[in-house]
């Protein structure tokens, strides 16, 4: 009995030395500090042999709770010698929406004792903890409209708020590249407020210099909140604007009241972008024949022409309105208003008729006067 007792005792005290012998030390994670929703984060630690017998065939495996989800939480060694320490690496997710605050890992080391030999294993823990701060993360860009060069638009970040706590007095500041000249209205400000696990949206609005070229700018947009930064890189994609002007207005002859002509509008593209489907109509009711002309598209720094046969009803200085439309290359449509000056003439007076008339009097004239003198020789001769 006391001999058993003695073997039992013996045994227990292998235990209680093995349980003391692996000891975990310098735990470390990356990034250093864990917000709710961080993906694939590292879990170190290393595993130090104070004991005096080589263990082999070593496992250690993570025991993670619900808050956390598995990438890889078994970690393996052929063996650990006396004094020895080897480095363990461990990869989990963090869940969403978590509550902040210091985690208990179970850690479950098994592993053989070469001194019996014979299985055995051991509990021992680590801890991970969830900070308690905001984590912003940049969800989307979009520009409203289309950024044109010498218009207005909008730059819309989507921001998202992974953390615990809510994000406040989030300074803001945006940039590009100075060749693209644009103006920030302003170039940065405070947003107030951007609710734990909510999102929220910075919006600057920009100004296209018109002596922009079109293509596309890098830009950024620096957040600076509760001692962390956060940046995000963006292009700026700057289109053209066309421009279409009057660049002059012939006909193909002299205008006379009631008779049709033929009137050629010329139209230049002075802007930066091709002016496509471009049309003009002529926008006076008392015109008669063709009033409206669809030229097409105009590149930049050349010319289209607007072609009519029309017909016009007075006589003198005619001012006529055009009213000029055309599209960019998005669809966006442009509308111009320009006035064009024609001298109409009344007819001159057309002798042909009166030569005809005068002709024919004239005759009948003379065959009346022919006739008259026969009756007075008549008379005499009786």
């Amino acid at each position: 009995m006391k001999r058993f007792l003695f073997i039992i005792s013996l045994l227990l005290l292998v235990s209680f030395a093995a349980e003391d012998s692996l000891r975990i030390q310098n735990q470390q994670t990356i990034p250093a500090s864990i917000r709710t929703g961080d993906q694939n984060v590292l879990v170190q630690f290393d595993l130090y042999h104070a004991g005096q017998v080589t263990y082999s065939n070593i496992t250690i495996t993570l025991q993670l709770p619900q808050q956390f989800e598995p990438i890889k939480i078994t970690y393996t060694l052929d063996k650990l010698s006396s004094g020895q320490t080897a480095t363990a690496s461990f990869r989990v997710n963090v869940k969403q929406n978590i509550d902040p605050g210091t985690y208990t890992i179970p850690v479950l080391i098994s592993y053989v004792d070469t001194s019996g030999p014979y299985q055995t294993s051991t509990n021992r823990q680590i801890y991970i903890s969830i900070s308690s701060t905001p984590k912003l993360k940049f969800i989307d860009i979009s520009f409203s409209p289309t950024p044109h060069i010498g218009k207005y638009f909008d730059a819309i970040f989507t921001v998202n708020n992974t953390g615990a706590l809510p994000a406040s007095n989030i300074l803001a500041a945006i940039s590009v590249a100075s060749t693209a000249q644009v103006t920030w209205i302003p170039d940065s400000q405070i947003v107030d407020y951007i609710a734990a696990s909510d999102t929220g949206k910075i919006i600057f609005r920009g100004l296209m210099s018109s002596e922009t070229a079109p293509g596309a700018y890098k830009g950024t947009l620096n957040l600076t909140y509760s001692n962390n930064t956060l940046s995000n890189a963006f292009y700026l994609e700057v289109h053209g604007t066309p421009e279409l002007k009057l660049a002059g207005s012939q006909t193909d002859k002299t205008p006379y009241v009631g008779d049709k002509f033929t009137l050629s509008v010329q139209l230049e593209d002075i802007g930066k972008e091709k002016a496509r489907s471009a049309q003009v109509t002529l926008k006076d009711a008392s015109i008669s024949g063709t009033t409206a002309s669809f030229i097409g598209t105009i590149d930049p720094d050349d010319t289209g022409s607007a072609i009519f046969d029309i017909t016009l009803s007075k006589g003198g200085s005619y001012t006529i309105p055009l009213e000029i439309t055309y599209l960019d290359d998005e669809g966006n449509t442009y509308t111009t208003s320009e006035n064009i000056t024609i001298f109409v003439y009344s007819k001159p007076f057309d002798f042909t008729g009166l030569i005809i008339f005068v002709i024919l009097a004239g005759g009948a004239w003379y065959w009346y006067s022919k006739k008259q003198r026969k009756r007075h020789i008549s008379k005499i001769v009786d």
